[in-house]
């Protein structure tokens, strides 16, 4: 196996919701390290939500973790093993 196919197979092993919470944190990151999206679009604020309008603050804060840099890699392992942990919980519950 090669290098990517190994990377592959751990990203579909990830559960779902864990999966594309931390590829849309890393993404937004990724976007606001090398300036493409301003810090301030992607963190809370209620003059900016409720003033101009820009709702999308509303979502962009829940996925934003800070710039991409050793301590976003921390942050980043923990919420995957959180996140994976809590999926697994709840995947083995019956609901009814």
């Amino acid at each position: 196996m090669t290098f990517f196919e190994d990377i592959g197979d751990f990203i579909r092993k990830v559960p779902p919701f864990t999966r594309y919470y931390l590829g849309i944190s890393i993404f937004i990151s990724i976007l606001v390290t090398f300036y493409i999206l301003p810090e301030e679009y992607a963190s809370f604020s209620l003059k900016g939500i409720f003033l101009r309008l820009q709702v999308w603050r509303i979502i962009t804060s829940f996925f934003f973790l800070g710039s991409a840099n050793l301590g976003f890699i921390f942050q980043i392992s923990i919420y995957y093993m959180g996140l994976k942990n809590l999926e697994a919980l709840f995947a083995r519950q019956k609901y009814h």
